[in-house]
């Protein structure tokens, strides 16, 4: 061998030597995000809130392995939150702020969470409650989402869904499909949820798992009904509806076993909200002037501009990012904030083209910083075209300005009984400025 193969076999073998023993690098794995919204169950429909009656044990043990946000607020109605949710955008400008009349189809330019998290590979799936717009170019499979199951309309039994549906043994939407299912429509919905998660378990994915229960009618499966059929401190109908939110929790039970069955739990991040006030949980009995349930404290129900018509529950839990404690922040938030936060922590690419009422929050979540300070609007704009003012929240902190002339402040009086905008009329003043600037800008989407 001469000299110069000698040469050459050295630097092979050192290039080998060195190859092999080289560290490998660490590669982060982007977390699954499994996002469980439910309809017209409000912040004191669970009992780590405060209710003393209605069984929901597995929501109130996940709090507890998890972060709660206190202060965290969505539309009063259904399709505004939702579409909120899904855009980082306010109702107002992306064109779902009623639930009828046309006004609840997410405007087609729109770029939903489905649409970012798809775009960096992500499996999308979306089951049960759609309610932004049931034809093409609105439906869930137009928006993101690569696999739906879902209902039409608002609600089953609307006007949109699928003739004659009850809750029992119905025919749903598969990516537009008619297909019939025997089962209880929330236990249908979490099966679905649950094969979709089965199948991509070995692969990121984004699962919107949006329920119609505990939405009216008040149809449940009558072991659920029974377990408050004797309770003499709620009504009739509230004793349904208690049965359809335990019906979530055992659902919901289901499904945090099954990642751990999977062994995903760890890098799963999962979400448990609402999406509006109780619309059920909480009532006055006008000829006995007696209220039945429980509302947490707070005025106003669904639809409602008051603290009980748009502060919801929300709970999230990812272990790989120490999303933990069970510990309660009470910084603003909204459901607007989802898309840039849940971006950022799955470090997925979004650069909003349009103007986003939502901040990314993830910071505060882990622990890092605190919240800036901040403005948002939430109203209830139930007519065909939005109106400036018109059942209007402005939030800023624990201040809340109520049709730019009541004003509150709820960590001292959170049933917003004392009206104290007299006191602090430089509040007031610059909280109306706040609103009137961003109305006009957002006025400007609508033309």
């Amino acid at each position: 061998m001469n000299f110069k193969n000698v040469i050459g076999l050295m630097a092979l073998l050192v290039s080998t030597y060195s190859c092999k023993t080289e560290s490998p690098k660490t590669v982060e794995k982007q977390p699954n995000i499994i996002i469980v919204i439910t309809d017209d169950q409000g912040y004191g429909d669970l009992g780590h809130t405060g209710n003393t009656i209605i069984k929901t044990p597995t929501i109130d043990g996940f709090s507890k392995q998890a972060i709660n946000l206190s202060n965290y607020h969505v539309g009063t109605t259904c399709a505004p939150s939702r579409a909120g949710l899904l855009t980082g955008r306010n109702c107002n400008r992306n064109g779902a702020w009623h639930t009828i009349m046309g006004a609840s189809m997410l405007n087609k330019e729109e770029v939903t969470l489905a649409d970012v998290f798809k775009k960096d590979g992500y499996k999308t799936g979306m089951f049960g409650k759609w309610h932004l717009g049931d034809n093409h170019p609105f439906a869930p499979y137009d928006r993101g989402f690569e696999e739906t199951f879902y209902h039409g309309g608002g609600g089953i039994g609307q006007t949109p869904d699928y003739w004659n549906n009850d809750y029992f043994d119905d025919t749903y939407l598969r990516n537009g499909v008619p297909e019939k299912k025997e089962g209880y429509c929330t236990d249908v919905w979490f099966d679905e949820a649950i094969k979709f998660i089965e199948n991509k378990k070995d692969e990121k994915f984004l699962c919107y798992l949006s329920l119609n229960a505990p939405h009216s009618p008040f149809n449940v499966p009558e072991a659920y009904y029974d377990m408050y059929k004797n309770e003499d401190s709620i009504d009739e109908s509230q004793k349904r509806f208690y049965g359809m939110i335990t019906n979530i929790d055992d659902n919901f039970s289901k499904l945090l076993k099954k990642l751990d069955d999977l062994k995903i739990a760890d890098n799963t991040i999962v979400i448990f909200t609402t999406d509006n006030g109780t619309s059920n949980g909480y009532k006055l009995d006008k000829k006995t002037n007696t209220y039945y349930g429980y509302n947490a404290g707070m005025r106003g129900t669904k639809a409602s501009e008051y603290e009980g018509g748009h502060r919801v529950p929300f709970i999230i839990r990812w272990p790989n990012g120490n999303l933990t404690s069970g510990k309660t922040l009470d910084g603003l938030a909204a459901n607007v904030d989802l898309l840039p936060t849940l971006s950022a922590m799955a470090k997925v690419d979004f650069k909003p083209t349009k103007t986003m009422d939502g901040a990314d929050i993830s910071s505060y979540l882990f622990g890092k910083t605190a919240l800036k300070e901040r403005y948002l609007v939430t109203d209830t704009q139930r007519i065909s075209w939005p109106e400036k003012g018109k059942q209007s929240c402005v939030m800023n902190g624990e201040w809340r300005l109520i049709n730019g002339t009541e004003l509150y402040n709820v960590k001292t009086d959170q049933g917003q009984i004392e009206n104290i905008a007299d006191k602090y009329p430089e509040r007031v003043a610059a909280m109306n400025a706040f609103y009137d600037t961003w109305w006009d800008d957002v006025i400007k989407e609508t033309k």
